[in-house]
């Protein structure tokens, strides 16, 4: 049974270079209108124009501009990451896969998918979440408890939000523990006599 979503408008923050790469990714299309002097773009003919029903994959950026028009140029197909057979692997166990190889933004990419109009939307959008809801706990163990060499070989399979969350998980221990042992209040009452002992001696020279 298939689920689907209505599509969404696409955000793409100019600004973000993650969200620029996201969109590079590729995604496979099939044209449903015939485009002159666009064959250049399918790298396995050597055509001067796209024929109607030709299939290829184009930069993600790219298939939304195509399918988005009043006329629908080409329809797109879910990556090969997203579909019923991925999906299937995903569910065994999300602990042990390597999202970096898969695509070191699966995650946004994954959400960018959710724009397209297809009859699989829903499900991959599950999927997505529960993949990140399996994982989120243990990668909060991972950060909590990670040895200093044992760090990068943490990382070496998670998304690039993951690794966002690894890194600040490992942070606000290390703020924790500083807290805990007395550090950040001491340097914090360090601050504080040093601006008080700043404007007492502005006010005498005054």
């Amino acid at each position: 049974m298939t689920e689907g979503l209505n599509p969404r408008p696409l955000s793409v923050y100019y600004y973000d270079l993650d969200d620029i790469i996201t969109m590079q990714e590729k995604v496979p299309v099939q044209f449903e209108l015939p485009c002159y002097r666009l064959g250049f773009l399918d790298p396995s003919t050597s055509e001067e124009h796209l024929q109607q029903g030709t299939k290829m994959e184009v930069p993600c950026w790219l298939a939304f501009e195509l399918c988005t028009r009043r006329r629908l140029i080409a329809s797109v197909e879910l990556p090969k990451i997203f579909t019923e057979n991925f999906r299937q692997i995903y569910k065994a166990d999300p602990n042990v896969l390597d999202l970096h190889k898969l695509g070191p933004y699966f995650y946004n990419f994954g959400l960018k998918m959710l724009h397209f109009q297809h009859a699989d939307s829903g499900i991959v959008a599950r999927t997505i979440l529960e993949i990140f809801v399996k994982r989120f706990r243990q990668i909060m163990d991972n950060c909590q408890n990670a040895a200093h060499h044992n760090v990068i070989k943490m990382k070496e399979k998670l998304d690039e939000m993951e690794i966002v969350l690894f890194d600040n998980g490992q942070r606000a221990l290390k703020d924790f523990t500083e807290w805990q042992i007395g550090n950040v209040g001491k340097l914090f009452s360090s601050i504080v006599i040093s601006s008080q002992r700043k404007r007492k001696r502005f006010d005498m020279e005054e």
